[in-house]
């Protein structure tokens, strides 16, 4: 006879009323004149409501639209926050953490819910975080916590909405609208936070996922690894010429993407739209790719720009191949640089993009921070938060009360 064992489990009970979901600050009710007249529900646009605990009368409030600062956090930023907080983490890989992320953290979660910057997470966090699959959903929770469930789009996305607006540009296709931060994330980034967010994860860990993705940057790298070694040698190449290499080869490799079938189909319809003929709209597309203009879109400029100075340096004596995340990095900074405010990035990537000659061609708005300057992202951080006017500030401590801004050091104290 089988051995048979019963689990113990234990249960806990909950009891839901009326008055469970309204939250502090409690204030006096003008009905009823008790202190229970709390915050019940955030609209993410533009309001909030309030009901009494005692006799549930409620009432509607206006909020002013928000300006959030975006902010990218990449995959070592993301890492090293939670190690700084994750009681899991050994204590010798600990030790390796430097203070200053858990200063980092503070600032960016203070700030956060203070509803003054997001950092919208992406699907280069997503894919990083699946390759260090002991600490997975720390990894998940953590960039979750800071983007409050906001994604950017993936990269082949934000390049075909950057395609299909230099190609309406060109067709002279009336679109006034400038492509923003607001087209490229699933949600509205300047929504007022809510006090719950819900995480789902959708079945069992992918290990055949892990393995396709380890795969791929393998052979990325390997091919890389290849291209810079022919760099190396190339010592009468400027700037310039490796930029246009990389520029030349852009359309030849995008017409061998799957998604040049969805970017055809949206400039056909782009045109179908404005009257234009079949025939014509070949014609017109087909004039539009040999006229150059796709090399003029943010991802390929930014793209071109990374790898040619790479290219640079590489011509220019340094050996040291580049690392096997150097692609991700490239292909995350090219799609998402234009749309933030803020990056914290990889040290050579930052140092390549403040450089000449590629700060000047590029001419970027955004501020780039690394590793080796994170004591200026944190001065940067502290000046975004001078900057809020009390109005504002009065107004997070009437909705959400006044230590709503504490860091949420505890947060995997409850990780199971």
């Amino acid at each position: 006879m089988a051995n048979l064992s019963m689990e113990k489990r234990a249960y806990k009970t909950i009891t839901i009323g009326p008055d469970t979901f309204i939250n502090p600050p409690y204030i006096k009710c003008p009905k009823c004149t008790k202190i229970g007249f709390g915050v019940s529900t955030i609209f993410n646009r533009d309001g909030y409501s309030r009901k009494c605990r005692f006799c549930l009368h409620h009432k509607s409030f206006k909020l002013p639209r928000l300006n959030k600062r975006v902010i990218y956090i990449d995959q070592m930023g993301i890492s090293e926050m939670m190690k700084s907080l994750n009681p899991k983490i050994t204590p010798e890989r600990k030790a390796k953490v430097k203070s200053i992320w858990l200063a980092l953290f503070n600032k960016l979660d203070k700030l956060v819910k203070l509803n003054l910057i997001i950092c919208p997470d992406s699907n280069s966090h997503y894919q990083e975080s699946l390759l260090w699959q002991p600490y997975y959903k720390a990894l998940k929770m953590m960039y979750e916590h800071l983007s409050n469930g906001i994604s950017f789009y993936d990269e082949d996305t934000i390049k075909r909405f950057q395609i299909d607006k230099n190609f309406k540009d060109f067709a002279q296709i009336k679109d006034d609208k400038k492509l923003s931060v607001h087209d490229i994330t699933t949600d509205d980034i300047n929504a007022w936070l809510g006090r719950f967010r819900i995480s789902v994860e959708m079945g069992s860990f992918d290990n055949a996922l892990v393995d396709d993705i380890k795969k791929e940057r393998g052979q990325i790298h390997q091919f890389l690894a290849s291209v810079y070694k022919r760099w190396l040698l190339e010592k009468n190449k400027t700037f310039n010429d490796w930029y246009r290499e990389e520029t030349d080869a852009y359309l030849p490799t995008l017409m061998k993407d799957y998604s040049f079938r969805l970017i055809l189909t949206t400039m056909f319809r782009d045109l179908e739209n404005i009257g234009m003929s079949e025939a014509e709209s070949s014609d017109r597309i087909t004039d539009y790719f040999k006229s150059g203009r796709l090399i003029t879109t943010p991802y390929v400029m930014i793209s071109a720009g990374l790898f040619a100075s790479l290219a640079r340096k590489a011509s220019l004596g340094k050996k040291t191949l580049p690392t096997k995340g150097m692609v991700t990095d490239v292909k995350t900074i090219a799609s998402l640089a234009p749309y933030c405010d803020a990056m914290l990035i990889d040290n050579e990537c930052r140092a390549m993009l403040t450089e000449e000659p590629l700060k000047t061609k590029l001419k970027l708005d955004t501020a780039f921070f690394s590793q080796s300057n994170i004591n200026d992202f944190i001065k940067y951080l502290d000046g975004i938060e001078k900057a809020a006017s009390k109005k504002h500030l009065k107004t997070i401590g009437e909705v959400y009360g006044d230590n709503w801004g504490e860091p949420f050091v505890e947060m995997y104290d409850y990780e199971e």
